[in-house]
């Protein structure tokens, strides 16, 4: 039998090596991602994107929303507020 005679095995080859995380795992991700977009808004409010923006010119002031999304997540991933452990709980109870 080949391949093409048997989905099931492609479909096997396809998610080989590619194993799912837990519920647990992706709930934790979910609610860090969200405190990351917290943070971004905070730090977009406080004036992080006009003062990296500055003498940044065209190219940079297109990239600036790029930066402060990835300083939001380091500091989501380092310094937690406690949003994501809240949110984490909260979408931990509907899953």
């Amino acid at each position: 039998m080949s391949i093409v005679e048997a989905p099931d095995v492609g479909r096997q080859l396809a998610g080989a090596g590619h194993a799912r995380p837990p519920a647990a795992q992706k709930v934790k991700e979910i609610a860090v991602e969200f405190e990351a977009a917290f943070f971004s808004e905070m730090l977009s409010h406080a004036g992080l994107n006009s003062a990296l923006a500055a003498r940044s010119g065209f190219g940079g002031e297109s990239m600036v929303s790029f930066l402060v999304a990835e300083i939001s997540r380091q500091i989501a991933a380092e310094q937690s507020l406690g949003i994501a452990d809240l949110v984490g709980r909260s979408l931990g109870r509907q899953a």
